[in-house]
């Protein structure tokens, strides 16, 4: 099954690419997706705004952003509850269950979390790296 275009703007008008240079500009049919370095998803680089059935604007499109994680207090580690379909074997979904997730400093406190912490800090080490190597300095 195939996701249907939106009847609010255009295919080229919803996502486009973020370069200009007729030569490197990305035809219609295709999309720029940004790929999360620490994990491998993806997602959409440009959006446009977004809005109810009244017309009041529920999200003000633009590009991607990496700022929705709070390192301090976002659940790292979320604890989340499987819930069975009405024959025991099929999965209807799952739910977070509040109040169960773990900072990262929780996470790194629990031993059993520990490896999944290092290991992220191992991968921001390398992509600090690379953005260094580039000449990009951090904002302070």
């Amino acid at each position: 099954m195939t996701k249907k275009c939106s009847k609010k703007a255009p295919p080229d008008e919803r996502h486009h690419s973020a370069s200009d240079d007729a030569a490197t500009a990305t035809p219609a049919n295709l999309y720029d997706y940004a790929v999360c370095p620490l994990c491998g998803m993806n997602r959409i680089m440009t959006t446009h705004d977004k809005y109810d059935r009244y017309g009041q604007l529920v999200r003000k499109g633009g590009l991607v952003k990496w700022d929705n994680f709070d390192p301090e207090s976002t659940d790292f580690i979320q604890i989340r509850q499987q819930h069975k379909g009405e024959k025991g074997w099929v999965c209807k979904g799952f739910t977070k269950v509040p109040g169960a997730g773990k900072t990262i400093a929780e996470a790194y406190s629990m031993e059993h979390y520990q490896p999944v912490v290092k290991s992220m800090m191992q991968q921001i080490y390398r992509i600090v790296d690379e953005l260094k190597g580039l000449g990009i300095k951090r904002k302070k």
